[in-house]
């Protein structure tokens, strides 16, 4: 019988693992988890058509934003919005990516709920990043 990856286990699976856009970034971090814990790839369509940031941003700014390209994706894979996620649920948060004239930048990107009041997003620089709603505040939640 098959071991369940369990989202613990799946979080430490990425000690190792480097970032690259299209394989291993915010996205492909939370459609992963999607495929293998809910057997729905929010992403599928999206696979392999970007290995660059330039790319991203491109493809991102095509499908109307941010937000707009994950909220077709996955309300088109069955899941549906919730103000009170649980662990494993998909996520928006605000994470920071940057300082400019001493003032933090933030973006929205994908993250996976660990618990009510903490997420867990992968970081180019850091790898997988455990933080609360301090550090990542929520802007919209999915569950299935």
């Amino acid at each position: 019988m098959a071991e369940i990856l369990t989202l613990p286990k799946y979080l430490a699976s990425f000690a190792r693992k480097r970032w690259q856009f299209g394989t291993l970034d915010c996205c492909t971090f939370a459609s992963d988890w999607s495929l293998l814990h809910f057997g729905v790839d929010p992403m599928r369509d999206l696979r392999g058509t970007y290995s660059s940031e330039r790319q991203y941003m491109k493809l991102v700014r095509r499908l109307g934003g941010f937000e707009r390209c994950c909220v077709d994706r996955l309300v088109a894979a069955g899941f549906r919005e919730t103000a009170a996620p649980v662990a494993g649920d998909l996520m928006m948060v605000r994470a920071a990516y940057a300082m400019r004239r001493g003032k933090i930048q933030q973006r929205p990107v994908a993250a996976i709920c660990v618990s009510p009041t903490s997420r867990a997003v992968i970081t180019p620089d850091r790898g997988v990043v455990i933080a609360n709603e301090d550090r990542l505040p929520m802007m919209r939640a999915w569950a299935r």
